[in-house]
């Protein structure tokens, strides 16, 4: 016999035995549970000829091992027990760890797995994974039939907009059941008021479903907005680099919102420049200026008399060479 063993039911026995070495209390569960693990993997490295019958002992295996396979993103652990035991429950625990820890390849196995239900809690692992911008776990989870990416009104999208993931953003809009126009085209609204997210607004212009002007242009308005409300930019101040940094950002996307012929930078009585030329924005005036359905003299030349109010002297010699102006204004009586 050359010292092996060779009755398959008599080395399983004394395999089974080893792994059954100590008694188990439910106060101690984890730690015995823990030994076994580690017996079996060491079992598995040094029996190389009997690893077939070593694979056998797998009866005390229980559904958590296929989760704590999964926190370590061990994908030949996941695979080897993917085999043996069936997902709990459709392996939503599973699924959604694998998408906290962003494991988009444990991921892949899990979904291929017989019962996988990743669609669970209306879709809340493709809209964390969209939210968290991992890009690989959307990828996976949308090639599945079970998930549906438009759940929740089009929450992913939205999630992945407000955090300005742009590979996720461009992942989404291929899927045609997402709406990126939905809850009253809230992604672009919140699109162009995202630090960063020239990219992403630009996606969101190319999908037709897409209206920038929604909610009464709000989009535009908003924008010089922000401006207004931005705490961290404070023109009294006059922190130069800050303040040009930003509205240089902001021209960009505005740029791109004013070569849409469904946006109209004039609506509410030319608010958007009205609010510029109170802010001092002259680089963001000269873009309203240029469309002739804006009109600097409305309220009252409220655009001019701001400007001047606040000492923006560049501002008040751009608007007053605009024809508009310079029909309707008394100059002297101004200043």
């Amino acid at each position: 016999m050359n010292g092996l063993i060779t009755s398959h039911d008599i080395t399983k026995l004394i395999l089974e035995s080893l792994l059954n070495d100590g008694i188990e209390c439910q106060a101690h569960r984890t730690a015995f549970q823990n030994g076994k693990i580690e017996t079996f993997a060491s079992l598995r490295r040094t029996c190389k000829l009997r690893r077939d019958i070593v694979d056998e002992c797998t009866h005390w295996m229980d559904d958590d091992f296929i989760l704590r396979a999964v926190t370590i993103g061990s994908q030949h652990s996941v695979r080897f027990l993917l085999d043996r035991l069936n997902l709990p429950y459709g392996g939503h625990t599973a699924i959604a760890e694998a998408c906290l820890r962003n494991f988009p390849d444990v991921m892949r196995l899990l979904l291929a797995a017989p019962g996988a239900r990743p669609s669970q809690m209306n879709n809340s692992v493709v809209i964390y994974a969209s939210q968290e911008g991992f890009t690989e776990v959307v990828r996976a989870l949308l090639s599945h039939p079970d998930v549906d990416p438009s759940d929740m009104d089009d929450e992913a999208i939205r999630q992945a907009v407000h955090r300005g993931h742009t590979e996720v953003v461009r992942l989404l809009l291929t899927d045609n059941r997402v709406d990126p126009s939905n809850e009253h085209n809230q992604a672009i609204r919140m699109a162009v008021l995202m630090r960063d997210n020239h990219k992403v607004v630009e996606l969101l212009l190319a999908h037709p479903r897409v209206d920038p002007s929604a909610a009464d242009n709000e989009a535009i308005r908003t924008m010089v907005r922000s401006l207004l409300a931005d705490d961290r930019v404070d023109p009294s101040v006059y922190n130069e680099v800050l303040w040009l940094k930003k509205t240089k950002k902001v021209c960009g996307v505005m740029q791109l919102l004013l070569a849409d012929p469904r946006v109209d930078p004039a609506a509410r009585d030319n608010l958007s420049i009205r609010r510029a030329s109170q802010l001092g924005l002259t680089e963001i005036s000269k873009l309203f200026l240029a469309d002739h359905r804006v009109n600097p003299t409305a309220d009252n030349n409220y655009a001019v008399r701001m400007a001047l109010k606040n000492g923006h002297d560049e501002l008040v010699a751009l608007l007053m060479a605009h024809h508009r102006v310079k029909s309707s204004v008394n100059h002297f009586t101004i200043r």
